[in-house]
């Protein structure tokens, strides 16, 4: 996202990010606009070419797949659920396999030592 945007990881990081803790870990978030709309949205994503692993995998997250019940949670305020091209269950389970390790310290070199 950084080249994408011509600007430095550091610059990145102090810019567009923010500590959360999730998980029993602490990892980086994107900031977040009014309603808690990710900072890159407008009408459309803006980094679109370059946009995180959790947007390219959208919906297919876990905790929408466990059932259809949650899936159907999910598609009554996502207006793109349901529509489009139609993926298999093996593509799926694909994206939900190639699903990086969030430690933190792999994506945050540029942080203090001590906030890790």
């Amino acid at each position: 996202m950084a080249h994408y945007l011509g600007i430095s990881t550091k610059e990145f990081v102090k810019r567009y990010t923010r500590l959360v803790f999730m998980f029993h870990e602490q990892r980086l978030s994107l900031v977040e606009k009014n309603q808690y709309d990710c900072v890159f949205w407008d009408t459309l994503c803006t980094i679109y070419p370059a946009r995180p692993h959790q947007c390219r995998t959208y919906p297919f997250w876990k905790r929408h797949l466990v059932s259809k019940r949650e899936w159907e949670k999910t598609a009554a305020f996502c207006p793109g659920i349901n529509r489009g091209r139609v993926y298999s269950q093996k593509e799926i389970e694909e994206l939900i396999r190639s699903t990086p390790n969030y430690d933190i310290r792999r994506f945050s070199p540029h942080l203090k030592r001590e906030i890790l």
